[in-house]
């Protein structure tokens, strides 16, 4: 049993975004923390269950506090990478390098058709009431009325 989030905050972290990465962990870890909690009060609670939930809740503790040392690391090295970043640049502009491009992880959202609703799947199974009495009797026929 894994919660979405551990692996949503899994895909943060190879994409870099140790923020994000390190918030969906710690969120994991107290879902796995109550859900351990609640598995634990039950008087037959299922072992293998619980084993599962123990290791969710410790890789969740473990991968927050590797994103939390990532993200330290990642902050002390910054200055020392941009100074390299500009030492590097030319004024010439000749040699531009091309970053790789990351997919983005959720496709955008696009309209789709739809099939009309029917709703007259009960049409033939229906008796309407006559509305005879609701005409007007007119002895003309159907020509002179259009040509009147």
């Amino acid at each position: 049993m894994q919660p979405r989030c551990f692996f949503l905050a899994k895909s943060y972290s190879s994409a870099g975004k140790r923020t994000e990465a390190y918030f969906l962990f710690s969120l994991a870890h107290s879902l796995a923390a109550d859900a351990l909690k609640k598995l634990r009060s039950v008087t037959n609670h299922n072992q293998v269950m619980t084993k599962e939930v123990e290791t969710l809740y410790n890789n969740c503790r473990s991968n927050s506090c590797i994103e939390h040392a990532m993200g330290i690391m990642e902050n002390e090295k910054a200055p020392e990478d941009l100074s390299k970043k500009i030492s590097n640049v030319s004024i010439s502009g000749s040699d531009k390098k091309v970053a790789p491009r990351i997919a983005a992880y959720q496709p955008g959202f696009q309209a789709i058709a739809r099939n009309p609703i029917v709703l007259d799947l009960a049409y033939n199974s229906i008796d309407f009431p006559s509305i005879e009495s609701r005409l007007k009797k007119d002895k003309k026929g159907f020509i002179s009325r259009l040509w009147g």
